[in-house]
């Protein structure tokens, strides 16, 4: 398991054509100076559970997202376990369309969600396993996936991500998809809000995020460049671009980020 996916400490499992996770609440993972988990940490546990479907249900594949939408629901919860549930909207030779629903306690009869997902993966190779007990539950170096990720502060709206063991995944070099989504949380809110926000007088925190993997990071370092957009409904929304710096700036991901106020 990549080091990154690894501190999520996810344990895999199996219910008839439905793939299922569950992952201790980590402080680590929540929005600084809150009790919030960050929406990109979500996202992630999200890729690595509909990873896990290219024949459906069997388990696991090599192979990588080209799309994920995580849209929070309700509040996450600040303790216990994030218990996820996948089931494959559409099953192709090596494409599958997956829905996950995540939940702040074990699943059941009328349970209702507190976020979902929906994500489209692409299988290299498609041999069956079994599901995984989770691994145990590591520091997390820096204190938080923020520190973790160690990315460095270009200007006001531009994050850059060098090359490294702890976020690169795969035969491809390429960075993991759910330190991507991070970068990209992570620069949208740094112009996301206003005025308001950026006098410290309210904090926004991600509700909808919105990636497209388009390419690998071939050299790097990635960097992450987020704008403001207008929204009819006056939610922060901003829209980050992550691009090859080593590369001619080819771009590597695109995603669109949705906050609300804390």
């Amino acid at each position: 398991m990549h080091p990154f996916t690894r501190l999520l400490a996810l344990g895999l499992g199996r219910d008839g054509a439905a793939v299922t996770a569950r992952g201790p609440v980590r402080p680590e993972s929540f929005l600084p100076g809150s009790s919030r988990i960050r929406l990109a940490v979500l996202a992630t546990m999200v890729d690595v559970v509909a990873g896990q479907t290219p024949n459906g249900p069997d388990l696991p594949a090599t192979g990588s997202t080209m799309d994920l939408r995580c849209v929070l629901l309700g509040p996450p919860p600040a303790t216990g376990y994030v218990h996820l549930r996948c089931q494959p909207l559409r099953v192709g030779r090596r494409a599958v369309v997956a829905e996950t629903e995540l939940f702040a306690a074990e699943p059941g009869p009328g349970a209702a969600p507190f976020a979902r997902a929906v994500s489209t993966y692409v299988a290299w190779d498609t041999g069956a396993g079994a599901a995984t007990g989770p691994p145990p539950v590591e520091p997390v170096a820096g204190g938080s996936f923020d520190a973790y990720l160690g990315a460095r502060c270009h200007d006001a709206h531009t994050l850059v991500l060098d090359r490294s063991d702890r976020v690169t995944n795969g035969p491809t070099g390429t960075v993991h998809g759910g330190a991507q989504a991070l970068l990209a949380e992570l620069a949208a809110e740094r112009v996301a809000g206003g005025p308001a926000v950026a006098a410290g007088e309210r904090r926004v925190v991600a509700t909808d995020l919105d990636i497209r993997y388009v390419d690998r990071l071939r050299i790097g370092p990635l960097v992450a460049s987020a704008r403001e957009l207008p929204a009819a409904n006056q939610a922060p929304l901003a829209v980050v671009e992550l691009r090859d710096a080593g590369a001619d700036d080819r771009l590597v991901s695109q995603a669109t980020v949705t906050f609300g106020y804390l």
